[in-house]
């Protein structure tokens, strides 16, 4: 019996946890997650550990890792695999499942080891965990601190479903109809600077951003949450993604190549490394795709990098 648990994820998680379980899951198996996430994952033996996800909370995180153990020790599954996991508690549950013999892969979201206290942890935990890194950098990165982690790439997968009303919708689609181009800038990771700085160059480009501050400049629309997350996508006529570091991957950035979108990054190495992966749909400037006709790649290409993975995956789990 494998185990899958997801400590962490928020609901934007959803579909790229779902490609993973559509994959990998299978009868007798079992997901632990927090009980906001039972009705999307309805299909599979669900079984709760907490309300909500961790979070930041003290003693939600350990009642979260106290939930997790117990199941841990009282099911003795075949395989653990962290769909997304706590650092304050990942040693603990790594050492308890070696002592039982019980084998742990962890896909590595935001918990590469960048700081003190994160490499402090990961040592902590060891290197019988395995650790599924989503870029070359950061497995080079694990490799370098002598833990165990093998490089697979990250899933194109559609974003869920939006959860707003329509009303929200019409009123940026009256919006942005005023600009020649739209841009979706969803990544929360990306500091609103970044947009304002560019945008100045762009007055003809719209710029939809996730901020909780309300920017001073006409082409700039802020969001605190996206509650219409795949409605502006659809709208969009590309997104922007850059990120300065290596040290994270962008999941926007896969949802949009899913969904035909082409993208602008830095040219850096991370932007290189998304240009290597999809190098018609991965541009460096605006200019480059100031007239788009259609997606240029086929589903039939994204149907291959998807199935690439789940091949790579099912090695480790079956």
């Amino acid at each position: 019996m494998k185990m899958f648990v997801d400590m962490m994820s928020p609901i934007g998680h959803i579909s790229l946890n779902r490609f993973y379980l559509l994959n990998c899951y299978k009868k007798g198996d079992v997901l632990l997650a927090s009980s906001e996430l039972r009705v999307e994952y309805r299909e599979y033996d669900f079984v709760s550990i907490g309300d909500k996800a961790c979070g930041s909370s003290l003693i939600k995180r350990l009642y979260t890792a106290w939930r997790v153990l117990a199941l841990i020790i009282r099911s003795r599954p075949t395989e653990l695999i962290l769909l997304s996991y706590d650092l304050l508690s990942f040693p603990l549950i790594t050492n308890v499942s070696r002592l039982l013999k019980i084998g742990v892969t962890c896909f590595e979201h935001n918990t590469a080891p960048t700081t003190k206290a994160r490499i402090f942890s990961h040592k902590l935990a060891g290197n019988f965990a395995l650790r599924l890194v989503y870029t070359p950098y950061l497995s080079r990165m694990y490799r370098q601190l002598g833990l165990s982690c093998e490089y697979i790439p990250h899933p194109c997968v559609k974003p869920p479903d939006d959860i707003s009303d329509h009303s929200n919708n019409s009123r940026l689609n009256r919006r942005a109809s005023s600009f020649e181009f739209v841009v979706f800038c969803p990544s929360g990771s990306v500091d609103l600077r970044q947009i304002e700085e560019i945008s100045v160059f762009y007055p003809t480009h719209y710029f939809i951003c996730k901020s909780r501050r309300l920017s001073t400049h006409f082409n700039i629309y802020t969001q605190c949450t996206y509650l219409n997350y795949q409605s502006i996508m659809s709208m969009s006529d590309a997104v922007y993604i850059p990120f300065k570091r290596n040290c994270k991957i962008s999941g926007p950035f896969f949802e949009a190549m899913a969904m035909g979108k082409p993208a602008v990054v830095l040219d850096n190495e991370f932007g290189m490394y998304l240009k290597s992966l999809f190098p018609s749909n991965v541009h460096f400037s605006f200019e480059e795709i100031s007239y788009i006709e259609s997606p240029k790649h086929t589903l039939n290409n994204l149907a291959i990098y998807n199935s690439q993975i789940v091949e790579k995956l099912k090695s480790k789990f079956d």
